[in-house]
């Protein structure tokens, strides 16, 4: 693999470089876009867009921007008592140029109102931050300008506005792309339901409890209730992994259409050889037999957890990401549970919830279990989860009409 030349020198001495070229190599960052303001000598507002702009410290609290040596708004507001960093929505971008212009009167038209200390707050910015100079230090043709957060509030819920390789736009998360779909907003419907009934028994059973479904082939937790036992297995809203073997078997062991378990099965990254295959085939039968799914401690769902927990950390160097460990827990799942083993270390169990349709909507399960369980405990608690999704699914189907 052909490593390409480096822009920059080791030894400390300068290279002649491009200077559009890093631009465009900067632009592949995305940033986001604030305006900030002030009350200039003047007694008028006075404000600038700033696309540079970041956290410094909790303690104290303290922000950066950067704004260019040459600014007159900045040259302006720098001698301020205090200033106010306004975060822009993705639906300011008007209001985003305005600022970035030489316009005579930025603050025409515009809705604002008076920090505490009297900068001015955008009416519409997601959220503004009041803060007092701190320090101000040259960085080539920038400042850099930190200021002590003094008073701050959240005004909006809305996507911020982003400044990337050269335009605007907006930034979705992952699960949130999945808002519009019919299908969320069903399983939406379900857990609403489910939600009672969850919080009863982690209550009763002094465990966690929650909710998942598929949608778009991948796992996707939709409700959890606390987490008793130290955050054994994460359970994060929104939280998803891709949907394959071993993981969602339950939504495949009720699924009698012809095509549904091979499906699943080529949704594995590697080749299944016959004997997983067939293990598989087992796992989805004592599945159905049971009437409710497990999970055993192995060290491979220990680090699939870890993965889940802090997927920066665990995708890092001589990390893993989530869905590359799907693969490595196939022998912790659904196994055969011996009458003279004594003590188990059950990560979680399950049991599945019906729509109206009789397929498999939503899979509810305990986490946070003892650290041991003997197979009496195992199957107590196991009992008790497959009563309470029951009692889920009839619900549901008492209160979701029946799709024609």
């Amino acid at each position: 693999m052909m490593v390409p030349e480096s822009r920059g020198s080791d030894s400390g001495e300068s290279v002649a470089f491009d200077s559009s070229e890093f631009r465009a190599v900067m632009g592949h960052y995305p940033t986001g876009v604030t305006i900030v303001t002030a009350i200039g000598a003047d007694g008028a507002p006075v404000g600038l867009t700033i696309g540079s702009f970041s956290s410094v410290s909790l303690d104290p609290p303290l922000v950066a921007f950067y704004p260019q040596r040459t600014s007159g708004s900045f040259a302006r507001l720098r001698d301020a008592d205090a200033f106010c960093i306004n975060i822009l929505a993705d639906d300011q971008e008007e209001l985003c140029r305005n600022f970035a212009s030489r316009a005579g009167d930025k603050f025409a038209g515009v809705s604002w109102r008076p920090s505490p200390a009297g900068a001015p707050v955008l009416s519409n910015a997601i959220a503004w931050m009041e803060c007092s100079p701190h320090a101000v230090a040259e960085a080539g043709d920038h400042y850099i300008v930190t200021g002590a957060v003094r008073s701050f509030a959240v005004q909006r819920d809305r996507m911020p506005l982003l400044f990337f390789r050269g335009g605007y736009g907006s930034f979705l998360p992952r699960t949130l792309t999945l808002g519009s779909s019919r299908q969320l907003q069903t399983l939406l419907r379900y857990v609403d339901i489910a939600r009672p009934f969850m919080d009863t028994l982690a209550d009763r059973l002094e465990a966690g409890c929650l909710a998942a479904a598929v949608v778009d082939h991948d796992i996707i937790t939709l409700a959890s209730t606390s987490d008793p036992n130290s955050h054994l297995v994460p359970a994060a809203v929104g939280q998803r992994v891709a949907w394959r073997p071993p993981l969602g078997a339950m939504f495949v062991a009720w699924d009698e259409r012809p095509d549904a378990f091979e499906n699943w099965l080529r949704r594995s990254p590697e080749p299944l050889s016959q004997e997983q295959r067939s293990g598989y085939e087992v796992a989805l039968g004592r599945i159905r037999e049971r009437g409710w799914s497990l999970a055993l401690a192995t060290e491979e769902q220990k680090a699939f957890e870890k993965a889940l927990r802090d997927p920066a950390v665990a995708g890092g160097p001589g990390g893993y990401e989530p869905d590359d460990l799907v693969p490595t827990l196939h022998a912790g799942y659904e196994p055969a549970l011996a009458q003279n083993e004594t003590d188990f270390e059950v990560r979680h169990i399950g049991a599945p919830v019906f729509g109206p349709e009789g397929d498999v909507v939503l899979d509810v399960h305990l986490f946070g279990l003892p650290a041991q369980m003997s197979l009496e405990e195992i199957n107590a608690y196991a009992s008790i989860t497959r009563a309470m999704a029951d009692r889920v699914s009839e619900s549901i189907s008492s209160r979701v009409t029946r799709v024609p």
